[in-house]
């Protein structure tokens, strides 16, 4: 015959057994997707647009013309051409940088620098090497629309300086955000891995399982060393199904949202 201490001792070893797997099932483990669904992240990475101002009493159409990359902070790198036509004719081109800065869903702002030397045809005076800087800032829309206000100082050898204010609109490029990750557990209650973004980044995912609340916070930092460094991503509440509280600060553009988690 049982003893109670026995019968207790079974009960015990029954709840746990029963209880055990419950209490890890959303330890993360495996590939998951997240879409993240307020508004899409632009950059400055292409720009074309043609203006016609009048610079030193001239009139000249101008076209702006940039080719950048963005990294995880929103900073951008490359080179952008200033186009002379009319009067005065030729193509200025030299490295550039930008940013973008913005709130998911919502509003955001440009920057653009630009400062070079070549040389332009000037009727009556043959090829002269010319200095130009352009300095440019504008209001991106919700639909990614942006009117870049540029500053534009030109700088001819032998004749002089002369300044000028030109307004470029174009399309940005938009992306719709979301995160995969692929995790497994190294302890009870701590997981490690690896992710990737819809804007091609790469990040390092650690999270930490807690046991009483049965859910995980996930910290996603893109890899140093890569384009990526800078981006972050925080996930609150995860369960290994159902809704996470994810909030973003990527390529300049910061936000949160409520987002469900896709298993693979």
């Amino acid at each position: 015959m049982k003893t109670r201490i026995t019968r207790i001792a079974i009960l015990f070893g029954a709840l746990f057994f029963a209880w055990s797997p419950l209490s890890t099932a959303a330890m993360p483990n495996g590939v998951m997707v997240f879409e993240f669904g307020k508004g899409d992240i632009y950059d400055f990475s292409q720009f074309y647009d043609c203006e016609t101002e009048r610079i030193g009493g001239i009139s000249l159409t101008l076209c702006l013309n940039v080719d950048m990359i963005p990294n995880g902070k929103g900073k951008h790198t490359g080179t952008a051409s200033f186009e002379f036509s009319g009067v005065i004719d030729g193509t200025l081109v030299g490295p550039a940088s930008g940013s973008v800065s913005g709130k998911t869903g919502g509003k955001g702002e440009a920057r653009l620098k630009l400062a070079t030397s070549g040389k332009l045809a000037i009727p009556g005076e043959g090829m002269k090497k010319t200095r130009i800087n352009v300095n440019c800032s504008g209001k991106i829309g919700t639909s990614g629309s942006l009117g870049a206000l540029c500053k534009v100082l030109v700088d001819i050898k032998g004749i002089g300086k002369a300044g000028a204010k030109a307004r470029f609109n174009d399309q940005l490029n938009g992306t719709a955000w979301a995160l995969t990750i692929d995790v497994s557990p190294t302890s009870e209650k701590k997981f490690t891995g690896t992710g990737s973004d819809t804007l091609g980044y790469l990040y390092k995912v650690a999270g930490k399982y807690s046991l009483g609340k049965d859910t995980s916070t996930v910290e996603v930092k893109g890899l140093k060393g890569t384009a990526a460094k800078g981006a972050f991503a925080e996930l609150k509440g995860l369960k290994d199904t159902g809704e996470a509280k994810v909030k973003i600060k990527v390529q300049g553009y910061k936000g949160s949202d409520k987002v469900p988690a896709e298993e693979i």
